[in-house]
């Protein structure tokens, strides 16, 4: 993959430091070697089992494949080639989250994005180091929350994930499993019939309609569909 700074960066080992810095305009690369990254830039190169690259502005951010992320980029080999790491703060994580999960939405729809931040910033604090064995705590797609970086954060989003700041759901105590979807056909189903061992007592079969009786998510691309299939297919 290729990386470019906005305002310049640091490429950084976590044991040694700063190696070099990187301008503005100079594209850096990465490489897989053996079980080493390798990373070049303005004929400077280094190879090392894990590499970091870290803007040097706090509001710089890193352009990945010409994708946008603020916060710093960990780079280390994977179990198929590089795995690109996001490192970032909760609270900025959960804008772009926020963004790309609920889209560009009306200033009267804040109490929706409210909730979802809430919702997001509880699922994000309950599965913390759910994949920790490959680096990283959580994924940029439905496998956990969909994060697309600087291009999906909006300003409603910023102004849910400010107004709620530090709010979570939780049980006992404990952030509960905020699982949410994007479109239940006006009636969520049971955790349990849903996730193996998934029974949640604050996660029951319940209506999610209007006062007219409409669905919330009717205005989803994908609250009503239909598939065929012929008698063969059946079979």
């Amino acid at each position: 993959p290729q990386f470019e700074p906005s305002f310049g960066l640091a490429v950084r080992d976590p044991d040694e430091g700063v190696l070099w810095t990187v301008p503005v305009g100079e594209i850096l690369t990465a490489e897989l070697r053996g079980d080493l990254v390798r990373v070049s830039s303005g004929g400077q190169a280094a190879s090392r089992r894990q590499l970091e690259l870290v803007p040097l502005d706090s509001t710089g951010t890193v352009l990945v494949n010409e994708k946008a992320y603020r916060g710093r980029i960990r780079i280390a080999p994977g179990l198929d080639g590089l795995r690109v790491i996001n490192v970032i703060d909760l609270e900025s994580y959960l804008v772009s989250v926020v963004g790309a999960e609920m889209g560009r939405r009306l200033p009267e729809e804040l109490a929706a994005l409210e909730a979802q931040a809430v919702a997001a910033r509880t699922y994000t604090l309950r599965n913390l180091e759910r994949n920790s064995a490959q680096g990283y705590d959580l994924a940029a797609d439905v496998s956990s929350q969909v994060c697309g970086g600087v291009a999906t954060e909006m300003p409603l989003a910023q102004l849910a994930v400010d107004r709620t700041r530090g709010q979570i759901l939780t049980l006992d105590g404990i952030p509960i499993d905020a699982f949410y979807s994007s479109t239940c056909g006006g009636h969520t189903e049971s955790s349990g019939a849903v996730f193996s061992g998934g029974d949640r007592s604050y996660l029951p079969a319940q209506p999610d309609v209007d006062p007219s009786g409409r669905a919330w998510c009717a205005i989803s691309p994908a609250y009503q569909w239909r598939e065929t299939w012929n008698g063969a297919e059946v079979a």
